[in-house]
């Protein structure tokens, strides 16, 4: 490990001494004959030992040594004077320099209290890295300990919280479908996040480097100003997509980018492991029928929808869907038949939505539409256009039919009508049955409050 060493003394004939004396040493050498240079040197170079005579013409080694300590703390010092007197040494001894020698210095001695001093900060340094590769394994850990693609990003925040504690942080990324949204975040509020979401959408959306990159926090929001200098992109590649983690460090900077990259990789391999977890998990959860998903994925599908509601204040929509006098199409052309039109129905209904709904064959000829952040009125549109895509479709075409069918739909919204999946279940299908006896081919809204 090669040292940076600067010897500051106005006495010319001294320098040249100590510059000889360490000769030997693997350091580069700087001199200042005053403080002011000496202040210059230090703010141009990374210095690791400053031998410092207590005497100069512009200013006391106490000044200097007060200096530099206080903007650079992890430079070490070696006082050398002819005029110190033992309360000043134990006074400097108290305020953190390595050691004392006086003048005129011994060669050997002056040598191995230099040699002492780099040796020790080589100790500090192999210490403190072996620490950083402890701490790193340690995240490493706790980003991987789990196959839950929710509980996944809940790590990856948790370690990176623990890791650059003085940082806000958020992630931003799709997993099973290609709808981008904010996972998790930390040091910011609700509302700044949803303000936040669409503009980090537009900064990545044609994103492509594999580097992480230091943007001007300006560039996203220019109220953070005030909070963060400046924010990192770190991107994350999933198998063919690119989720991202945005670090807001409070003074600007991460002290050791290679670090970031350790845990770059981790955060990709839990991410992609989680994903393998539900690809094959999903077996379990589609229906064989119509390849909606099935009940046993309802209730999964509604925690996770409920748990993103609660962390980002937001809402979401259950579409209750019953097909009207379903029994007569069985009844008249057969139950193969019936189970085509439901197959049909089903890939209807998909058109209908966004990707990052989520369709469930309830049972029969029921299914649950969960929307994704979305209120009342949207889930009436959305439910509307289901029922009118549904009214207007000729199913079974293809094969020489030309069925007309129609659904009731009924809809409930977390929070508006309940907070729990069994209430919002209930009071869909409630408002649906309350279509049916008005006049079917209908959407209902569940009422304010109905339990």
């Amino acid at each position: 490990m090669k040292h940076n060493i600067l010897i500051v003394d106005d006495d010319k004939l001294f320098l040249e001494q100590c510059l000889d004396m360490l000769v030997e040493h693997d350091a580069d050498l700087f001199v200042a004959t005053s403080g002011k240079e000496a202040l210059e040197i230090v703010s141009e170079k990374k210095i690791d030992l400053v031998i410092l005579d207590l005497i100069l013409k512009d200013m006391t080694g106490e000044e200097i040594f007060e200096k530099i300590k206080s903007k650079y703390p992890d430079i070490d010092f070696i006082i050398v004077t002819g005029f110190a007197t033992i309360e000043s040494v134990i006074k400097f001894m108290k305020r953190g320099i390595f050691d004392y020698i006086k003048k005129p210095v011994v060669p050997d001695e002056f040598k191995f209290t230099v040699f002492k001093c780099l040796r020790q900060r080589e100790i500090i340094a192999e210490n403190k890295k072996l620490k950083e590769y402890i701490t790193l394994y340690e995240m490493s850990k706790i980003i991987g300990s789990s196959l839950e693609l929710s509980k996944v990003y809940d790590n990856i925040l948790i370690a990176l919280t623990n890791y650059l504690p003085k940082s806000s942080i958020i992630i931003y990324c799709s997993d099973i479908n290609d709808y981008y949204e904010i996972k998790a975040f930390t040091g910011f509020d609700r509302n700044l996040i949803i303000r936040l979401k669409d503009r980090i959408g537009e900064i990545t959306k044609n994103y492509k480097l594999d580097e992480i990159t230091k943007f001007d926090v300006a560039y996203l929001e220019p109220t953070l100003k005030n909070q963060f200098p400046n924010f990192f992109l770190v991107p994350i590649s999933i198998f063919e997509k690119i989720g991202f983690i945005l670090i807001f460090p409070k003074d600007g900077n991460i002290e050791n980018i290679e670090s970031i990259k350790f845990l770059q990789q981790h955060i990709k391999l839990a991410i992609e492991n989680s994903l393998r977890y539900i690809n094959a998990q999903e077996l379990a959860y589609i229906d064989d029928l119509t390849k909606a998903y099935n009940i046993r994925y309802l209730h999964i599908s509604l925690d996770n929808e409920i748990k993103r509601a609660e962390r980002f204040g937001s809402h979401f929509s259950i579409l209750f869907i019953d097909l009207d006098h379903f029994k007569h199409v069985n009844d008249r052309y057969g139950h193969l038949i019936g189970s085509k039109l439901l197959i049909e129905f089903t890939n209807e209904i998909k058109k209908c939505v966004r990707g990052i709904d989520t369709v469930i064959r309830y049972g029969g000829d029921e299914f649950i539409v969960i929307c994704t952040e979305t209120d009342v009125e949207l889930a009436k549109k959305v439910a509307e256009r289901i029922r009118k895509r549904t009214e207007e479709c000729e199913f079974l075409k293809k094969e020489g039919y030309s069925i007309h069918i129609t659904a009731s739909i009924g809809i409930a919204t977390y929070p508006v009508h309940g907070t729990t999946k069994n209430v919002l279940i209930e009071l869909a299908d409630k408002a649906m049955y309350k279509g049916k006896e008005i006049s079917r081919n209908i959407v209902i809204v569940a009422e304010r409050g109905e339990k």
